[in-house]
């Protein structure tokens, strides 16, 4: 990969890449393993815990997590998915694409995830806490939802001047494609 593939841009709201629903990856091969590692970088550069492909504009079913910050185990995932579900829990949210935006979110406390690894082995976990909520958070991006979407009415208008404004920033930059806050 030259450096200047090495350069991961991540979209903020309201790009319209970040609504699309992402295709499967076919073949985990090196170099979308090193994309995906390019990934990994941004998300630790820009204090995240996780990022998924198509918020640098990469159509590919493909997210890495680090929920523990350690940059240690598997942390990069392929065509993943959510097999179970159990239990709820309200937890507040943010998201390296909506900079400055925090709300809170219902989702499963507990999951059941199946997923590659970078190495092309199917994984089956058990998930909880931060982990299984980065997951879901993550998993959404895949499928062109934001965890704005998930916001009750009274915090989606807490946060409307906030949406507005990155919409302002994006149309004043000359980004194309952004479709307004609802």
């Amino acid at each position: 990969m030259s450096d200047k593939e090495d350069i991961v841009e991540i979209l903020c709201y309201p790009d319209d890449l970040l609504r699309r629903k992402a295709p499967p990856v076919r073949e985990i091969s090196d170099s979308i393993v090193r994309r995906a590692e390019a990934m990994l970088e941004a998300m630790y550069e820009s204090e995240g815990v996780g990022l998924a492909a198509p918020q640098i504009g990469w159509n590919a079913r493909v997210f890495v997590i680090d929920a523990e910050q350690d940059r240690s185990g598997n942390r990069i995932w392929f065509n993943p998915n959510i097999v179970s579900f159990e239990g709820s829990e309200e937890s507040d949210e943010g998201c390296l694409s909506l900079p400055g935006i925090r709300g809170s979110v219902e989702r499963p406390a507990r999951i059941k995830v199946s997923a590659y690894d970078a190495e092309g082995r199917k994984r089956e976990m058990d998930l909880e806490g931060l982990f299984a909520r980065a997951w879901q958070h993550e998993t959404d991006h895949l499928d062109g939802i934001l965890f704005i979407d998930h916001l009750s009415p009274i915090s989606r208008l807490r946060i409307r001047s906030q949406l507005k404004t990155l919409e302002r920033e994006a149309k004043k930059s000359g980004r194309t494609g952004m479709k307004p806050a609802r």
